[in-house]
C-alpha cells in the first residue's frame, strides 16, 4: 500500500534541469497523463505557439526511426538481399506492436463482456434471493468498464 502510495509523486531531485515532461511524471501521472493537464491548461487559455509544446522523445521522433529503417536497407543491400518494409519494421518494432495488439484484445474482451453484465443486471433485478452486495459490484464494473 505505501509503495503504490509513493508511486503517485514524482522524484525529479535525480532527473535532468531539461527533463522532458513525460520523462519526469511519477507512474500515476504517466497512467491518467496527468503531465499533459499543464499543457492543455495553457491552450485553454490562450492558444499554444511552438515554444509552449514540449520536445519529443527521442525514440518516437520520425528521423530515429528513418535511421533505423535506412540503416536495415543499407545493410540488406550490402548483402544482397530484397528489403521488405513489413519484416523491418516487425523486426525493429516488435515490443510495441505486441503491446498494441495486447492494449487492443484487452479493450475487444472488455467490450463484449458489456452485454454479459447487463444481462447479469437484468437478472439481478429481477431476482430476489441474490445479495445487494452483487448489483453493486455488477454495477460498478460496467460502469468501471467504460473507461477502459
Amino acid at each position: 500500500a505505501m509503495s503504490s502510495l509513493l508511486q503517485v509523486f514524482s522524484n525529479t531531485s535525480v532527473l535532468p534541469e531539461d527533463a522532458l515532461p513525460r520523462e519526469s511524471a511519477s507512474a500515476a501521472s504517466f497512467l491518467i497523463m496527468g503531465w499533459f493537464t499543464d499543457l492543455i491548461c495553457k491552450g485553454w487559455k490562450s492558444p499554444l505557439v511552438m515554444e509552449d509544446i514540449p520536445d519529443l522523445q527521442q525514440e518516437v521522433k520520425a528521423r530515429k526511426n528513418a535511421e533505423i529503417i535506412i540503416s536495415q536497407l543499407d545493410k540488406d543491400r550490402m548483402e544482397g538481399k530484397r528489403f521488405v518494409l513489413w519484416k523491418t519494421l516487425l523486426k525493429n518494432f516488435t515490443f510495441q506492436y505486441w503491446v498494441g495488439i495486447l492494449l487492443l484484445y484487452i479493450r475487444s474482451v472488455i467490450v463484449f463482456c458489456n452485454p454479459a453484465l447487463v444481462r447479469m443486471i437484468i437478472q439481478f433485478v429481477n431476482s430476489e434471493d441474490e445479495p445487494q452486495w452483487r448489483g453493486y459490484l455488477y454495477a460498478v464494473i460496467l460502469f468501471l468498464s467504460n473507461f477502459v
